[in-house]
Formats: C-alpha cells, sequence, structure tokens
C-alpha cells in the first residue's frame, strides 16, 4: 500500500511578500549602473604638448623651452593661470623645475639644460599633466630633440 503525502506549497502571502522585496532591489540593481557611468567628466579642454629643439649645452629660454598648452572652446581660446606639472622621461637634458603655470597664451613651459656631449638628433621626451576644472585628467607628451650639427 502506498501513501501519497504531499507537503505544503507556497502560499499566495509568501508569493506576495517575496514580490514585494523583488521591486526595491530590482530598482537598485538597474539604478546603480547608470549613477557610476554619469560619474566620468567630459572633457571640455583641449591639451598638447609643445615640443623642442637645442644644441649641446644650450639652456633653452622663453618661448623656445618645452611645454603644454591648454586651450578651451572650439575657437581655441586659451586658458591662464593653471599649473601644468611635468616628468622627465628620457632624452639628454636636466630640467630645470617640475611644475609652470599658464600665461596669457594658455603656454606652461619648463627649462631644459642639454648636456653638452649630447648627440645631434636624439629625440627626449617630458610627460605634461594637468588636470583641468572639469575634473579631467590630462596629459601628453612632449618631443625635446638635439639640433642637427
Amino acid at each position: 500500500m502506498s501513501k501519497n503525502v504531499s507537503a505544503p506549497g507556497i502560499s499566495r502571502r509568501q508569493v506576495l511578500a517575496g514580490s514585494a522585496w523583488a521591486v526595491p532591489v530590482i530598482a537598485v540593481a538597474v539604478a546603480t549602473p547608470l549613477a557610476a557611468a554619469s560619474e566620468t567628466p567630459i572633457p571640455k579642454y583641449t591639451f598638447a604638448g609643445i615640443s623642442a629643439t637645442g644644441n649641446p649645452g644650450e639652456t633653452l629660454v622663453d618661448d623656445a623651452r618645452p611645454g603644454a598648452r591648454v586651450r578651451t572652446d572650439p575657437e581655441g581660446n586659451p586658458v591662464a593661470g593653471q599649473v601644468v606639472s611635468f616628468v622627465y622621461v628620457s632624452g639628454p637634458f636636466t630640467m630645470n623645475q617640475d611644475t609652470a603655470t599658464t600665461d596669457g597664451e594658455g603656454a606652461a613651459r619648463v627649462g631644459v639644460t642639454f648636456a653638452a656631449d649630447a648627440q645631434p638628433g636624439i629625440l627626449g621626451a617630458i610627460q605634461a599633466f594637468w588636470t583641468g576644472p572639469d575634473g579631467v585628467k590630462y596629459d601628453d607628451t612632449v618631443d625635446v630633440s638635439v639640433n642637427a650639427a
């Protein structure tokens, strides 16, 4: 003789209670990716390196110095008063400073002195970094080379 024993099923009350908790969980799961994606700022500035060339033993001054230029809108309006950081990467020269402030033309330049025994044609580099008022971190490589003899 066999007996059929049925287990109690899920009541309507349990289904309703479970579904009531599902709605907030789904809402949080859907809202989180949108919030995370909106935290990335959109770049509003242009940032470009200013390359330089010098002779062995020469110290570059004024507008001959390497650096970076900060501009804002499509018309290319410059941004003055911004501090740009520079890091030596490679090359036969030394940097005379590691930060500079942009001038009225939006240019921030650092002084460099080429080694007296620098070979003509050798290319070096400086990395320029700037965080804009828009919260975006900008960077560019600045080429620094020795004049050909």
